[in-house]
Parts: structure tokens; sequence; C-alpha cells
């Protein structure tokens, strides 16, 4: 029935309209390629040179650049492509963004049963300034990981434990910033809506991904520090990001920052105790709250911030505002925030009031634990809002 209703839908004029926003959102993309900026000419660039100039895969065998392997690997594959380093690595992360659009699609789907929300996601996430600003613009990979993120929640939805953690891994092994969802998957094994076995993955995935670089030559212990080492790296507690801290700016306090790490990790384990308290149903609505708050309550009280970590937020928000469309305030602050923090980094442009912003996304933030609140403690709710 669902497959009759949808091909009724795709009329000619339907798919013409899909077709021409498939093809704006790749202009849209080929515009931003030849934009540079400093991650590219300090980071990307002299990594895919060395690697390019060391016979590819064969150069993994040392330690180049700081991200994990499988990012390296990805990188090693482009080599072997002819065309500009800037407009492959961007391609890459441009495939990853209709990846993301296809799964928030998918998702959206699980809440909304109209014909044309799905589409709509799909083509919201395409055209949403933090996507194509980070991958187009920027050239990161953040919808990668993201992807695995998302993977883990629609395993989450239909209590898929090994699929949920399978998404989780994969995300973990390309990205540290995925234990912003970690609080969350920890509330599911506690509530015994995943299975604890399933953590097993985690280890075993990032040991997979590590291997061939050990193959390679790469030393094992070095390989596992990765993350370790990326942790320390920076030592501005605030950079670009409109969190706690913005209002300390690019200062540097060693106190201050250890202190801040404590006070988010109890702020988050007091939230995982209300949650863990309350006996409410783990449905779809409920675990989109939770889901989104811990992904936008982590990076907000955590110091040593970059300005695109609310970029996995972003993308929940999106699911979030397709189901709660009068609760639109909550990501559409989040986006504003995201935006105008990697136009400033991608562009140089001066206009980003971190510190006004920052008050809007505590705002915002506030709004939604309140509605966490509400659905958690309330197994009888509103079905809509």
């Amino acid at each position: 029935m669902k497959t009759a209703t949808l091909n009724r839908n795709w009329s000619p004029q339907n798919l013409a309209a899909v077709c021409g926003l498939l093809v704006l959102a790749v202009l849209l993309r080929v515009v931003l390629l030849p934009a540079t900026n400093g991650d590219y000419r300090m980071f990307l660039h002299p990594w895919f040179q060395e690697i390019q100039q060391n016979d590819g895969f064969a150069a993994l065998s040392n330690q180049i650049g700081d991200y994990t392997p499988l990012y390296m690997y990805l990188l090693a594959f482009l080599t072997y492509f002819p065309g500009h380093d800037l407009t492959l690595i961007k391609t890459a992360s441009c495939v990853a963004d209709f990846v993301l659009a296809f799964l928030v699609m998918r998702i959206v789907q699980e809440y909304r049963p109209e014909p044309w929300a799905g589409v709509a996601a799909f083509f919201v996430s395409l055209f949403f300034p933090p996507v194509f600003l980070n991958s187009a613009a920027w050239g990161q990979c953040d919808a990668m990981y993201i992807c695995g993120l998302l993977a883990c929640f629609y395993g989450c939805l239909h209590k898929r434990s090994w699929m949920a953690m399978l998404g989780f891994s994969i995300a973990f092994a390309l990205k540290l910033q995925t234990v912003f969802f970690a609080p969350f998957v920890l509330w599911l094994l506690v509530r015994r809506h995943l299975k604890w076995r399933s953590l097993l993955l985690i280890p075993a995935v990032y040991l997979a991904s590590v291997i061939p670089a050990v193959l390679l030559g790469r030393n094992f212990q070095d390989l596992l520090l990765i993350y370790w080492n990326q942790s320390h790296g920076y030592n501005q507690l605030c950079m670009g990001i409109p969190n706690l801290y913005a209002f300390f700016g690019p200062a540097q306090n060693e106190i201050l920052g250890k202190a801040g790490v404590l006070f988010a990790g109890g702020v988050v384990l007091l939230a995982l105790l209300f949650l863990w308290r309350s006996r409410a149903a783990l449905d779809h609505d409920l675990l989109l709250n939770g889901a989104l708050f811990s992904l936008f309550l982590v990076p907000y009280l955590l110091p040593y911030m970059h300005e695109r970590y609310y970029m996995p937020a972003d993308i929940f928000g999106i699911l979030y505002a397709f189901r709660f469309p009068k609760r639109i305030y909550i990501p559409l602050a989040l986006a504003v925030a995201d935006t105008l923090g990697q136009a400033n980094f991608t562009f140089g442009l001066q206009e980003n009031p971190v510190e006004l912003m920052s008050l809007v996304i505590l705002a915002a933030l506030v709004a939604l634990a309140a509605f966490l609140y509400r659905t958690a403690g309330y197994p009888r709710r509103e079905a809509t809002a």
C-alpha cells in the first residue's frame, strides 16, 4: 500500500522537480569547490601531497596528520585519481552529503507518513547551510561520521542493537566527536533497549580499521593513541563555537579547562540519572528528544570545541523539526550558530557574535531540556506538537 501511494505521487512534474533540485544541489557544491581555507592549506593539502609523493597507500606506513586511519585510507585512495587534490577531497565529502540526506529521509519516514515528508527532508539536508559549507566550502568530512550516527539512531528506533552499535562504531573510528552521542547510547544500554554485548563492536571495528595501517608498517601503539593525542592538541577554551566558554574567547586556562570537562561530565551523569529513573516508554519521540539533547548538551558544556561541532545536532535537528514543527526554533538556533561559525572560518567573515549566540543556544538548550523532561516524565503525552 505504501509503495503504491509513493508511485502515485511520482508524476512527471514531481520527477522533474526532484531532478531539478538534485542538479541545483550538485551545482551549489561545484560553485564552492574552489574555495580554500586554513585547514586545507595547513593540513589536508600537505597530507595529500605527502601521500601522493610516497606511493599512495605505502605512505601510510608513517604518521601523516592526526586523523584516524579510516580517513587517511580515503585520502590515499584519492591520490590514484587525476585532478586537483582540493577537488578530489571535497568531492568525497560531497558524496557523503547525499548519503547523509538519504539517511535523514529514511528516518523522517519513520515519523511522518506523508509521502512528501521524506523527500522534503532529503532536500532540506542537501540545501542545509551547515552541510554544504562543511563539505563543499570547508572540505571537512563531518558528514561521513554523522552518517554512522544516523545509522545508529535508526537501529535504536527498531531495537536492533548490533546495527545501532555498528553505526556508532564506524562513526567512532572516523571521528572522536562521536562521543557526543555516547550519553544517549549509554542511556539505552542502561534501559536495556540495546544489548550490552553489542559494545564489543566498538573496539572490534576500531581495531579492524587500524590493521591495514599496521600491516603497512605503522606503529600499533601510535594508532591506539590517536584520540588521546588529538584531545591534547588544542588549548584554547573556545575555538569559534557559541558554547559555555564563548565569553573566554581563545584564552588558554588549563585549570578552567579541566574543571570544565569535570563539570560537563557531572551534568551528563545527572541527566542520565534522571532519564534512568524515568519509566516512560522508549518510543520514537522520546528517543529523538534524547538523541538531540545529547548531541546538543555535550559540545555546549565542553571546552576546546571547534566551530563545526554542533553539526551532528544540526542534522538531528532536521529530524526534530519534521517531527515537532512547532518547536522549530530549537534546531533553527543551532543552524544559525553553526552556519555563522562555519562561514566565519571558511570565508573569513567577521560577523560571528559568539557571545550573543551562546545565550541564544543556551535558551534553546533549556527549552529542549524542558520538553525532554515532559516527554520522559509523562508517558501519556501529546501525539504532535
